[in-house]
Formats: structure tokens, sequence, C-alpha cells
């Protein structure tokens, strides 16, 4: 079952955009239930499935915490490369909305994985306050391959300058397209805001379309 939400424009779709250095190759999440699968041009949802809420969507599953919601309809990047959609607590809390933003990639645009990483981390380096604090290879289930960014940085809030932890996860997905998914917390309190989501993360692909 598919949840409608109040849409409210949330501060997660104003981060730096990654659209223009996503696309791949990839496999899996075959036990994952058929409710929370989907194909890579599938929009994303909220599905209720096992008493916990999930997004859906573009070859992944991830469950949400209790409260989170989405900030508005799902959109094309600027450059029409990526799919781009976030979630998180309501966009007036503070000090911040933690919540998750989700590039997904079409096939056949933007970089190769394997230079995701590096362009990754050259363009976190731009943003205010930035500062590096994890950099891997790291395995998420159903996908080809994975990398991991992690960051404190700047962000600017209804006008006010807020400090953010944020984990950049790269994936290299089976239907042949990059995605990055943004995991953005109070600096400190990532395990304690994100991690539960970040661990049931899976890719989900439906059978890749022509």
């Amino acid at each position: 079952m598919t949840y409608g939400r109040s849409r409210a424009t949330g501060p997660l779709l104003a981060l730096v955009p990654m659209a223009a250095l996503l696309a791949a190759c990839g496999g899996g999440g075959s036990d994952v239930d058929e409710s929370l699968r989907s194909a890579r041009t599938t929009p994303f949802s909220i599905v209720e499935h096992e008493g916990g809420e999930h997004v859906v969507g573009h070859g992944i599953t991830m469950e949400i915490p209790e409260g989170w919601t989405d900030y508005g309809p799902e959109q094309d990047s600027t450059d029409g490369t990526t799919y781009e959609w976030a979630v998180g607590l309501p966009a007036d809390t503070e000090p911040l909305p933690s919540g998750v933003q989700f590039s997904m990639g079409k096939k056949g645009e933007g970089a190769p994985f394997e230079n995701l990483p590096e362009a990754t981390r050259e363009l976190a380096e731009l943003a205010p306050g930035y500062e590096l604090l994890e950099e891997k290879k790291t395995d998420v289930p159903g996908a080809e391959a994975a990398a991991m960014l992690r960051v404190e940085r700047d962000l600017t809030l209804n006008g006010e300058t807020v400090k953010v932890e944020q984990v950049q996860l790269m994936l290299d997905m089976p239907g042949g397209q990059n995605s990055v998914i943004r995991f953005i917390a109070e600096p400190g309190k990532w395990e304690e805001q994100m991690g539960s989501a970040y661990e049931s993360l899976v890719v989900a692909e439906e059978d890749a379309e022509a």
C-alpha cells in the first residue's frame, strides 16, 4: 500500500546536485519480497510492509524511520540524467530535518562507475566547511559495486548555516546505471539517525528493461 504525504519543499532537495556524474553495470536482491522490488524507471513511493515503511523505486528498497515523509514529487535533474527525490523528518524539524536524498541514474548517462568516487569527493570538497571523515569501497546487497564517502559540511537552511554529517553512497546498479544516495544527519548522530536506514538498503532491481 502506498501512503499519501503532505507535500512540502524539503531542504534535502537543495543539496549540491550530482546528476552529471552518474552511469554503469550490475546484479541481485533475490530474497527481497516482490512488493519491495522495482524496475529502474519505477518512480519512488513509500510502501508499508510487515509493520514498517519502506522507500521503493528505481531498483532499490530501504526501510525508513517512523515519522519520515517525502518532500514532494520525484523530479528529473536539471540536465535530465537522474531521477531526484528525498525523504526525511518534516521540513520544520530543528535543528536539522535529517533524511536521505536520492539521485538515481539513467542508463547511458554520466561517468563510468570507476570514476565516480573520485569525482564525488572532488565535488564534495567545494562545499563550505568541508572535512573528509571516511572514504572506502563497501558492499550493498544486489549492487555490482559500491563506494562510500563520509564528510562534514556546512548547509544553509532557512537562512541559517548548520553543520551536517553526510554519507554519500555510490552504487553500480544491475540495469546499467550509477546512482548516488546521500544520508544527512546532525554531526556525531549519524549512526543514531541514519544507521538503520543505511543498513536496510538493498538493490532489488526487477529484470533490466531493454
